[in-house]
């Protein structure tokens, strides 16, 4: 990892202001959050290309293993302005359960598009020991991968690569690593509004 926790706790708050809720009279006038939707801009004119991705995901299995799913989880990627809290691309490859007890097994993953990372992690609902009114099962979220998962990551893991490096690096040229942050640091497409720069990537 490139970035210590504490600077990436610092890149959050340089999207999302400190102290302020969302209904707040002047919550939309601050710099954190006219920083968050210019970062939004450049991710919604590349929606269409992570749809294609997650049908090549799709694609790479089966079509008659019916328990294997692919879920976008970001339409709201399709208008720059809606659903303005995430900053990253978010999906799921639905998988079957792995035992009676699994209700639902998936594997989520998201991809920043203010900081160089995605993350993929394992997702399921299991029954809890003892029922709380109507609710009888919960969901549990694991980073340490089980053998049967490791090849859906590694198929994941490609795509998404692939993707990256096609969809946000090809259109662009850097002349150097300093000019390469420069183009990526949050905030830094061609707009003419000018806003305290976010921490670097």
């Amino acid at each position: 990892m490139k970035h210590s926790i504490a600077e990436l706790i610092d890149i959050v708050y340089s999207y999302f202001p400190r102290g302020l809720r969302g209904d707040e009279p002047h919550y939309r006038q601050t710099p954190e959050y006219l920083r968050r939707m210019e970062a939004r801009i450049p991710a919604s004119t590349r929606f269409g290309d992570w749809c294609a991705m997650l049908a090549r995901l799709r694609a790479r299995f089966p079509q008659g293993l019916r328990e294997i799913g692919v879920q976008n989880g970001s339409p709201f990627l399709a208008s720059p302005g809606a659903a303005t809290l995430d900053q990253c691309f978010t999906g799921a490859l639905w998988l079957p359960p792995r035992d009676s007890r699994e209700s639902h097994h998936e594997l989520e993953l998201l991809v920043s598009f203010v900081v160089p990372y995605f993350v993929i992690y394992s997702s399921c609902v299991v029954p809890l020991a003892r029922s709380f009114g109507s609710r009888d099962a919960e969901p549990r979220i694991s980073f340490d991968l089980t053998p049967d998962e490791v090849p859906f990551v590694g198929a994941i893991t490609e795509e998404i690569v692939g993707w990256v490096k096609s969809s946000f690096f090809k259109p662009r040229k850097f002349q150097d690593e300093t000019d390469l942050r420069a183009q990526l640091r949050p905030g830094s497409s061609r707009s003419t509004r000018r806003l305290p720069p976010a921490p670097r990537a």
